[in-house]
Formats: structure tokens, sequence, C-alpha cells
């Protein structure tokens, strides 16, 4: 997960130039699992959760992508109106069960099917 913490008033702002400019090149790195908004807590806040095969796999698409010109180009416009709060990996706990997840930016909506054992 990360999250961006964005300057007052500009989430709308901060959302376009990411979808825009940066969301086809990440996403060619990490699968984009889900994107929030906050509506409590510390406000002004977006969270993105990237899925990766495993900590192997996102060690080495993050090198591929920090190596992209593209996404440096693009960090530039977006990073101009926010700074990352925080950053962390997790692991679904094998008890969650998705039921299902919405793309933000297109509007479609992917069932999951949960994984057992």
């Amino acid at each position: 997960m990360r999250t961006y913490q964005i300057a007052a008033g500009k989430t709308g702002e901060f959302l376009g130039i990411y979808e825009r400019e940066g969301l086809g090149i990440i996403s060619q790195y990490a699968r984009l699992e889900g994107c929030w908004t906050k509506d409590s807590g510390t406000l002004n806040s977006i969270v993105f959760c990237w899925g990766y095969e495993d900590y192997a796999h996102r060690a080495a698409q993050r090198v591929k992508l920090a190596a992209d010109p593209r996404w440096q180009a693009s960090r530039r416009a977006f990073c101009r109106i926010s700074s990352i709060r925080n950053r962390c990996s997790c692991r679904r706990c094998r008890f969650a069960r998705w039921t299902e997840v919405s793309d933000e930016f297109s509007g479609r909506v992917w069932p999951r099917v949960p994984r057992t054992g």
C-alpha cells in the first residue's frame, strides 16, 4: 500500500494527473488492486493498493519502474502537489474474502474469487 498526502483542495487534480500521466505506466509493472480517498482520519489522502506475485516480484518491478524515464517524468508532475505519507507491504490474511474490486479510473468492477487453504 502507498498513501499520498495531497495538498488541501488538490485531490481531484492529483487523481487527474495520476490517471493521465502515471497510471498507464505503473500498470505495466504492478496490478492496481484498489485506490481510495479518505473520508475520515487523515484527510486529503489517497491510498493505492498494488498487487505483485510475491515480495521478490515487487522488488524487481519497483526497480524497473524507477528506471523508466516515462515514470520519472510523470512522477514529478503529481509529486508537486503530494508527498508519500507511508509505504508498506501487506499480505492478505487467509480469512479475508474479496467480493469485488472497483476501478475508480475506468468504472470497471472485477469479481474476485477468494483463495482457499
